[in-house]
Formats: C-alpha cells, structure tokens, sequence
C-alpha cells in the first residue's frame, strides 16, 4: 500500500446512474445506488474537476463533521490538512490537463482533517468518471484511527517487557544501534540484582514480580529523562546513557543506579534489601557494534561479582582477560587430539601410619603457547563446550591406565 496526501483523485459517476438506464429501471437503480451509499459504512463524495463537493453520503457528514447542507459547493480542501493543499491543488491541476493519475484505482494511506481541526489516517480510493466533456472525481475514505491505534498497541508490546514495561532486550540493542549509526559514544550500564533469587523462592513468583516491577519503578524515578532503561531477562537489567560519555560517567551513573537499591522494599507486608552488582563500558576504537558493548558491560559486571565489588568499568586488564578466554576457548577445540592434557596424580595417605590410601588425580593443560594452566583458567567454560565429552573420555581412559600401571608395579 502506497503512502500518500488527501488528494482527490479520479472513480465512476459519483450519482451511479449512466444513462444507459431509462424509465423505472433507471429511477429503481438510482434510488437502489442512493441507499446503498447512504447506508454505507465509509465516506463516499465526489468532486468537480476545480474540486468542488457534488455529493457527500451520511458516513462522510460523521467521519468529518460538516452536515451535507455546509458542504455542498466549497472546496474539498476544507477536509485536508494545510500542509498537504498545495499538493493536491497540483494534482488537481495536473488531472484537469490530462496528465497521467498515478492515484487513480489504487488504495493510499493519507491524513485527513476533522471539522475540529483533528487529524486523522484514513485510507482513500479515488476513481474517475468523463460524461460530455465534464469530468467528476470520486472518493472512497475510511478511517484507519482504531486499526493504526491496534497496531501502535502491538508495537509497543513488541518493544516494551511485560512485566516491567521497560524496553525489551530486542528493542534496547536496537536503540544501541541508533546511536551507534549516529556516531553517539553512548555509555552502557548491566545491573544485576543480588539476593533476588532466594526472595523469589521463599516468597514465591507473585513477590519476585512485584519486587521487579518496583525496582523498574525506582530506575525510572532516578534516572535521566533520556536514559533508556531495558529489562534484559530474570534480574538483570541495563540501561542505556546518550553520549559522548566518559568512565567517570558512567561510574558516576552506577553509583546512582546502586543508591536506589539501597532503600528498603516493601512487597507484600515484608521489608527486602537488595543489592547489585554494576557493569559499565562506554565506546573506544574497538567498538563497532551493539553486541559489543553489551558483551564489555557484561564482562564488567561478572568482574564486579567476582572481585564483590558492587560496580567495576570494562578496562584494559578485563579486555586483555577477554582477549585470553576467546583463544583458550579456540585452542580447547584440538586440544586432546594434539595431547595437550595431563593428569597428575597426588597420593593420599593415611596420617597414622604413613600408608597408601589413594591418589587424587588433577588436570592440567599443557598449552603449546602459554604453558602448564590449573583448572582456574579454563573450568568457567570447559563445562559447557563441545569438548567436554571427549576430554572427560580421556580422563577416565588416562586414570584407568594409571592404575593398571600401578598394579603391575605393587
């Protein structure tokens, strides 16, 4: 569907009798056409080829609000808006001339004018009709307000989270991005919540809801007019600060966000302290997208955790640690196809006696580049990769083999 102005343009007869019709068949079919417009649910009126109203059925005295008898006579522009007028004067003029009507039979979306002076979508059809030199333009108008006011419904569904009404995390990395296209330094904020869980679990989901739906109240309240605040999933928000935005900034903004959690939450007779943890970012020269940024906030606030410092900003260590990760996670994919694994196994003794009780076996990954690595570099990721199978196989393979070897020399 086209998108277009309030012109009228070009259909039938507007009287829907031809002359083709005479006697009673021609009065019957004109009275027949007459109901049928006057019952019709959308406007129908024509004009003449200066746009002057001709007719004007009972759905176009409601859709505008002039009653036939004003109408009658005065221009058609008196239903389109100022803005729009010299458009359809040029259409009109063109039409008059003969020229092409790009319009005419095709359904276009415009902006019509109520007598009030409200504006509202419609969408109009026009149609033509040419009877001894005398051309009569006609219009077909619905009114769209009720299905524009559906869709607008929708659409702000599809952005905003249910529960919180804050953006959805769809709709918040597509702002990102907006600032991003528009060369903003924007800096970006992840909260997430400490101590929501075992709330949510003694006092059920309703309370957990509810403590969510304050806590999206207070952001709201604390933060600037032109913050964009999103709900990212179970307790974790962010929030989204137009740029150029500095660190200290953004620090400046954590410590904002946290001072808001720190007062007392009353959700359902019961008093809660809440906590959080705060990662920040801001764009640098390695920045080119929104994933990027989110990830660096996101990476800031798990740092925060584990230091349990309450905000930490994505620095240089935390980029060169990041750096680190994405190559280990590369270099685990062969790792036990090239042998880079060991396990050594520590004896466990009986303290009374001295004796043999057991061993303890501990991996090690003998990387080729950055040596002998403990379970501390690669045990946040190892569980969930797709070599975990394969390297447990070995595990219990190697171990197996060890204590065969053992027994032969016992």
């Amino acid at each position: 569907m086209r998108r277009g102005l309030l012109s009228l343009g070009i259909g039938k007869d507007p009287s829907g009798v031809s002359d083709r019709g005479t006697g009673s068949e021609g009065k019957d079919s004109a009275s027949t056409y007459s109901r049928l417009l006057d019952s019709a649910p959308f406007a129908v009126l024509s004009t003449d080829e200066n746009g002057r109203i001709l007719t004007w059925n009972p759905a176009a005295e409601s859709m505008f609000g002039y009653p036939l008898a004003d109408v009658i006579g005065l221009p058609v522009t008196l239903i389109i808006p100022e803005r729009f007028q010299r458009a359809h004067e040029e259409g009109m003029r063109r039409m008059r001339q003969g020229e092409e009507h790009r319009l005419i039979g095709n359904t276009v979306e415009i902006i019509a004018q109520h007598a009030t002076g409200r504006e509202f979508p419609a969408e109009l059809t026009l149609s033509l009709y040419q009877d001894e030199g005398r051309t009569t333009v006609g219009a077909h108008i619905q009114d769209t307000s009720d299905r524009h006011a559906r869709e607008a419904n929708l659409e702000h569904l599809a952005r905003h989270d249910e529960l919180t009404g804050l953006l959805t995390p769809r709709a918040f990395l597509n702002t990102v991005r907006e600032c991003l296209a528009n060369a903003e330094k924007p800096g970006l904020l992840v909260i997430d919540l400490d101590n929501f869980k075992s709330i949510n679990d003694s006092l059920g989901h309703l309370a957990g809801d509810a403590l969510l739906q304050s806590v999206a109240v207070r952001f709201r309240l604390n933060s600037d007019p032109n913050w964009r605040i999103a709900r990212m999933g179970g307790d974790e928000f962010a929030i989204l600060i137009p740029g150029p935005c500095s660190e200290e900034e953004v620090g400046t903004a954590s410590d904002r966000i946290l001072k808001t959690l720190e007062e007392q939450f009353l959700i359902f007779e019961h008093q809660f302290s809440l906590g959080g943890s705060i990662g920040a970012a801001v764009v640098d020269d390695d920045i080119t997208d929104a994933e990027t940024l989110l990830l660096h906030a996101d990476l800031a606030m798990f740092a925060a955790k584990k230091s349990g410092k309450a905000r930490r900003v994505f620095d240089d260590a935390m980029r060169s640690e990041h750096a680190r990760q994405r190559i280990l996670q590369a270099d685990l994919v062969s790792s036990v196809e090239k042998c880079e694994w060991e396990l050594f196994f520590q004896p466990q003794v009986d303290i009374r006696d001295g004796s043999l009780i057991g061993v303890e076996a501990l991996l090690r990954w003998n990387h080729p580049d950055l040596g002998l690595l403990a379970p501390a570099s690669f045990m946040n990721f190892l569980e969930t990769h797709v070599i975990a199978q394969e390297l447990g196989d070995w595990i219990i393979n190697e171990a197996c083999r060890f204590m065969a070897e053992a027994d032969t020399l016992v």
